[in-house]
């Protein structure tokens, strides 16, 4: 939205628009949950958020890692997630 900063939200008790307020955090991830399709959002270098949806293929040591359709992993530190949950697996296509 124009005129809010990376991250940011308007405040919908008509606080300052320019300040960020915090995200929620809904984290309903475990490592029970590594061989299982998820999503996760997690807070970028650049303040920035980025979403990786895949396979949680590893949790070890607060470290995320998730392989996408494409093959591709993705490497997220637990201390980054800003939302994460289990998904439905992709049907295959007749």
């Amino acid at each position: 939205m124009a005129g809010l900063p990376e991250g940011g939200r308007p405040d919908p008790e008509g606080g300052r628009p320019d300040v960020p307020r915090p995200l929620p955090h809904r984290i309903d991830l475990s490592p029970a949950d590594v061989g299982n399709r998820v999503t996760v959002r997690r807070m970028l270098p650049t303040g920035r958020l980025g979403d990786v949806v895949g396979e949680l293929v590893s949790w070890r040591e607060g470290r995320l890692t998730i392989r996408r359709r494409d093959g591709s992993l993705a490497e997220v530190e637990w201390s980054d997630l800003v939302a994460g949950r289990p998904v439905r697996a992709i049907r295959p296509r007749p």
